[in-house]
């Protein structure tokens, strides 16, 4: 089962601008009810987990707001084109800069992503990468330019925006009592699958990073390698139309790195969209459908 949606969404409210708040809400969709939910983990000899946890399937298809007519207006004022609701793709970006304190954080940046391709940000330190991962993500709010990530407005606090939009920014934060599977089942328990597709997935995603064997181990008992791939599975073990991923390559082996061109490239295929920044030139020439190169954005000291 591969948790990704086949279609990208029309635009349903306005693009998002420099008055836009920053978020900072959770990564998931909200729990809500009393189920009480045992979890079937993969891997020979675990014992499964009973875990009491209030939580409820996430309910798909939230309706947004109409667009009014002048964002269309306005976008195109931005030298957007021809734009239009059935017509843009998963990320559309106009002149998206970020300052902060007088300094720039992110030079203006024009970027049109559609489903089923994946984007690679390239750049040395300090160019912006981040920042505009942060900005799609809803986590930053750009000081001028316009951005729709999946036909909505970037805010990580509204639970259809975050349905949509999954991101690693950093490796994921584990709970020291629980097992690397016990961590997937409930992720994907979370996102509204059913106790055998969260053992499906689990198992799978385990399986193809190579560290099925891990399964029953705690974090601290996996090296820096591994809790990589563990942090990635549990980002990819949740349904997103657009997946944003901070150098994903980090301290992962050939054979993990091999591993993760072939789960994105299924995820695009599979109709998501994928940004990663990376410093990675086997990642350049492998799976990019796009490359974004930021270093020549950036004003030299001075200007």
């Amino acid at each position: 089962m591969l948790p990704n949606s086949r279609n990208a969404a029309a635009p349903t409210e306005p693009l998002a601008s420099k008055n836009d708040p920053s978020a900072e809400a959770g990564d998931h969709a909200r729990r809500g009810g009393g189920e009480d939910a045992r979890l079937a983990l993969p891997g020979p000899g675990m014992a499964s987990l009973r875990a009491r946890r209030r939580w409820s399937p996430v309910t798909p298809g939230l309706a947004g707001a109409a667009v009014p007519p002048r964002c269309y207006g306005d976008w195109v004022g931005l030298g957007g084109g021809a734009a239009s609701a059935a017509g843009w793709g998963v990320v559309a970006a106009r002149r998206v800069a970020v300052e902060a304190d007088g300094a720039i954080l992110l030079p203006a940046v024009d970027l049109d992503l559609r489903a089923g391709q994946i984007m690679l940000l390239t750049g040395p330190n300090g160019v912006g990468k981040t920042t505009l991962l942060r900005v799609l993500a809803g986590a930053q709010a750009p000081s001028s330019g316009a951005v729709a990530v999946c036909g909505m407005r970037p805010d990580r606090r509204r639970p259809e925006f975050r349905r949509k939009v999954a991101h690693m920014f950093s490796q994921r934060p584990f709970a020291p009592a629980m097992t690397i599977a016990e961590h997937l089942a409930l992720t994907a328990l979370t996102w509204g699958f059913t106790s055998d597709e969260a053992d499906a997935a689990s198992a799978g995603l385990l399986g193809r990073f190579d560290i099925a064997g891990l399964a029953d181990r705690y974090p601290h008992q996996l090296s820096l390698g591994q809790i990589q791939a563990a942090s990635l599975c549990l980002v990819l073990v949740r349904p997103f139309e657009l997946l944003l991923l901070d150098e994903p390559d980090h301290a992962l082996d050939d054979d993990r790195l091999r591993a993760l061109e072939a789960e994105l490239r299924t995820r695009a295929d599979g109709g998501a969209a994928v940004v990663m920044a990376t410093h990675s030139r086997a990642l350049r020439g492998a799976m990019a459908d796009g490359v974004l190169d930021l270093s020549g954005l950036r004003p030299a000291p001075g200007q």
